[in-house]
């Protein structure tokens, strides 16, 4: 299923819309829900849910990073363009690819929002992520 899921995914790459897509993604995807989630402490409405909501998701993105690194020490997985079955669109990466900090990052980031009821905000992240 693994090889599957990446061969679709990888079909994808080629044209210029979409390998620019991925490659800003890539840049600016993680930076860019950091940038959300300080935003909500500036939000409307119920102040302090939100202000607990972007506190919550600040350390659940944290400590999504922190256990990364921690399965890293355990599990040495090379990169999909390292075993020969993708396209590299960006700079390679020193480490293994199994977890994806940016995934971590970015999913924890939503569960807090899609858990705390900011549902728009989830979903913004959700597809970032």
């Amino acid at each position: 299923m693994d090889g599957e899921l990446t061969a679709f995914i990888n079909r994808l790459s080629g044209t210029a819309l979409v390998d620019a897509a991925m490659m800003l993604v890539s840049a600016y995807g993680v930076p860019l829900i950091v940038a959300l989630v300080t935003l909500q402490w500036f939000g409307r409405g119920n102040r302090a849910h939100i202000r607990h909501v972007a506190i919550v998701a600040g350390l659940a993105f944290l400590l999504g990073l922190a256990l990364n690194q921690l399965v890293l020490l355990g599990i040495h997985r090379a990169r999909p363009y390292d075993a020969g079955v993708t396209r590299l669109l960006i700079a390679k990466s020193a480490d293994w690819s199994f977890p994806s900090d940016h995934a971590t990052a970015s999913l924890a980031v939503a569960f807090v929002f899609w858990v705390k009821g900011l549902r728009g905000w989830a979903l913004a992240v959700t597809g970032l992520a």
